[in-house]
């Protein structure tokens, strides 16, 4: 057909070569995972939430000085080698709503509800 245009490589072959570097490439190292995590977590203002209460219960983890020594895999690599704070009694949310500024500020801001 004249003025037809021909693609030089079957697309059937650039998909190939397309998985075929996919499994070359390294997996992602544990840090990206985490963030990646972290990133979805805090792109829903419900999942946040929900992390925030979770995070609460991670207290039962804890010694009795307030550090958190061993935690289970995966995060246990991280705890071999330092020590975690506890995390705070109450989310950050609930503390700034229990400060007044909330209210002062025009409610809770753009962040919807509590």
């Amino acid at each position: 057909m004249p003025g037809a245009h021909r693609h030089p490589v079957d697309p059937g072959d650039l998909r190939g070569e397309h998985v075929a570097a996919r499994a070359r490439r390294p997996p992602p190292s544990a840090e990206a995972v985490a963030m990646g995590v972290a990133a979805w977590v805090m792109a829903s203002p419900r999942r946040f939430r929900l992390a925030g209460s979770a995070l609460r219960l991670a207290r039962s983890l804890g010694g009795r000085r307030g550090w958190i020594t061993r935690l289970p895999p995966p995060l246990s690599a991280w705890t071999a080698s330092r020590d975690v704070p506890w995390p705070p009694r109450r989310t950050f949310r609930r503390w700034w709503r229990s400060t007044g500024w909330a209210d002062s500020r025009g409610g809770h801001g753009t962040a919807g509800r509590v």
